[in-house]
């Protein structure tokens, strides 16, 4: 993180789909999945930056300017 480098072992983009797929199915079980939904618009704001093709990891970007 330190580098701003990110080998992809998992696409930043497939990580939120996959939060949304576990917070759609937990509400069908009337499941509130909190640390989810938080985890989840970290990835919505980094994929919105432009961050969706690399490494999860790369999640951490757009809180460098907060």
């Amino acid at each position: 993180m330190v580098s701003h480098k990110y080998d992809v072992n998992f696409l930043l983009r497939l990580m939120m789909k996959d939060l949304t797929y576990a917070q759609t199915e937990a509400a069908r079980c009337n499941v509130d999945l909190e640390t989810a939904a938080a985890a989840r618009s970290r990835f919505e704001a980094a994929v919105a930056k432009g961050f969706g093709e690399q490494d999860m990891a790369a999640v951490i970007e757009p809180l460098r300017n907060l």
